[in-house]
């Protein structure tokens, strides 16, 4: 008898489970002769990310032609939320826009040293309307300009509620300001290495406040991949991956992701030499955005494992309070029945 680990290594022997399910990347490669696209991986569970992929669902904007397909118009009230990542040398950018449509509810066998037990609770499907990677024509740098006048389309002609947008990198100030000097409500920030979150606050002057990750600095990546995880993210299907040559059906979000490696020391996700993340860095950006404005913040396993105590602390406390009052009861029953007119008297009452 074996089991599925991933859709292409079939029947693991029962004595090489307790590692294939442990780390089914390093016994992929080890064991199950299959290279994988990356040293460390961040995303380790290729059947998971491919589940993701809307593939009845086209992707209604075109990178070449800065456009969107005509059919591209908002038909409902969800709030939007989109991220716009500039490549650092202005030769490529990436934008998406997502919301949530509704809750799932998803159960987890936390472990955290000894203490495990399943947590169950709702949390945010995240859907996105578009994705994309702008490519700059050579030597001639993406203009700012043109991505607010996108900007400007998909709030105003195409109808979405776009209620905020973020931008990372230190050269967008001069396009979030603008925003902001337009009426929208815009803020800077980084995915990649994250220090601080976008929360929407009516009370705040500027419409919304800047929270800190408090060490988290993959916090985007790390609840990107809870939402893969958890099949509670679709994409619409991108345009391939028109570099890779040998399989040139890989979309660009597969080729990005497969590629990202986990930098522990650093607390980043990056790409490999010569590689690239730009259509990654927007999407989880704007996940971000939408989980945390529409849903909450996401937990650690600490917090998860601080929530069960606090729970079992509470359950307890009520079973001795209900045992408590059912010796009362018992004692007060059995004064009764010995006629004892005391028992209701201000000196020793009963509680119930």
């Amino acid at each position: 008898m074996g089991r599925i680990i991933r859709s292409f290594i079939q029947d693991v022997p029962v004595e090489y489970l307790p590692l294939a399910e442990r780390d089914p990347v390093t016994f992929a490669r080890t064991l199950g002769c299959d290279p994988v696209e990356a040293l460390m991986p961040f995303f380790t569970d290729r059947d998971a990310l491919l589940r993701s992929i809307d593939t009845d669902k086209n992707n209604p904007f075109d990178g070449i032609s800065c456009s969107f397909s005509e059919e591209f118009v908002c038909r409902d009230e969800f709030r939007r939320y989109m991220h716009v990542d500039l490549g650092y040398k202005r030769d490529r950018c990436g934008l998406a826009m997502c919301h949530v449509p509704r809750g799932v509810s998803v159960s987890r066998d936390v472990i955290v040293g000894s203490d495990s037990f399943v947590d169950r609770r709702p949390l945010p499907f995240v859907q996105f309307d578009f994705v994309g990677v702008i490519q700059a024509s050579p030597n001639i740098p993406i203009q700012f300009d043109a991505i607010i006048e996108l900007i400007h389309r998909v709030a105003g002609e195409l109808g979405f509620p776009l209620v905020l947008v973020t931008y990372d990198g230190w050269q967008s100030i001069s396009s979030v300001q603008r925003l902001n000097r337009e009426g929208y409500l815009a803020a800077v920030m980084s995915v990649d290495r994250t220090t601080k979150y976008v929360v929407l606050d009516v009370h705040e002057p500027q419409g919304f406040r800047e929270e800190s990750t408090n060490g988290r600095y993959m916090m985007p990546w790390e609840g990107y991949r809870d939402l893969i995880l958890d099949g509670r993210v679709r994409i619409p299907f991108y345009n391939p991956c028109l570099h890779n040559r040998l399989n040139p059906d890989v979309t660009l979000y597969e080729e990005e992701s497969m590629h990202l490696e986990e930098d522990v020391k650093k607390g980043k996700v990056d790409h490999p030499p010569n590689g690239s993340k730009d259509l990654m860095d927007a999407i989880v950006g704007a996940a971000l955005s939408a989980s945390i404005n529409e849903w909450g913040i996401p937990e650690r396993p600490e917090d998860l494992r601080r929530v069960s105590k606090q729970t079992k602390e509470v359950t307890k406390s009520r079973r001795e309070d209900k045992f408590n009052v059912n010796l009362e009861r018992e004692d007060k029953k059995q004064d009764m029945d010995l006629g004892l007119d005391d028992v209701f008297s201000d000196s020793n009452p009963v509680g119930f």
